[in-house]
């Protein structure tokens, strides 16, 4: 919540899924930034069975049918991706945004992962990927490890 809020202070529109969690946290903390009527807190949205409803603090949604068209835009339309712990759903978005940027079909897109897991995720990924040649050095330093939030927000205003 504190990093969307200072994020969104800092001029950033924060976009989600609309979920509950960490996604209606990030949406909070946009919302409660705005000023003058501005849109902060964003939601690209699809109907899943166990998530029938957007978190009360996204001030603007697209709703779509399908993981493909909501993937495709929110890799064409955002600036910059922080990953926050999830599940298999967070782990298709950051290997879609990481390939794109891998095969410069976008560019300068910072990637921030934020958690232990995804350092476990990273040292995985070298040791299987990097070693055997699948993954250059280089690739693998496309994305950003950090373990706080603040350091998120912190390298996110150094890039």
């Amino acid at each position: 919540r504190q990093m969307s809020k200072d994020l969104s202070q800092n001029g950033w529109i924060i976009v989600t899924g609309g979920g509950p969690g960490s996604m209606a946290a990030a949406n909070q903390g946009a919302k409660d930034a705005c000023v003058n009527g501005e849109i902060c807190s964003l939601a690209e949205t699809i109907r899943l069975p166990f998530e029938e409803f957007v978190n009360e603090h996204v001030q603007d949604r697209t709703h779509h049918d399908d993981f493909f068209t909501r993937l495709e835009k929110f890799s064409r339309e955002c600036d910059a991706f922080i990953v926050t712990p999830g599940g298999v759903g967070t782990l298709l978005e950051l290997s879609l945004v990481y390939q794109l940027l891998q095969v410069e079909h976008i560019q300068n897109k910072p990637i921030i992962c934020v958690g232990y897991m995804w350092r476990e995720l990273r040292e995985w990924i070298k040791s299987t990927m990097v070693n055997p040649g699948f993954l250059s050095m280089e690739e693998l330093e496309m994305v950003h490890y950090v373990d706080r939030f603040a350091e998120a927000t912190v390298l996110l205003k150094g890039l």
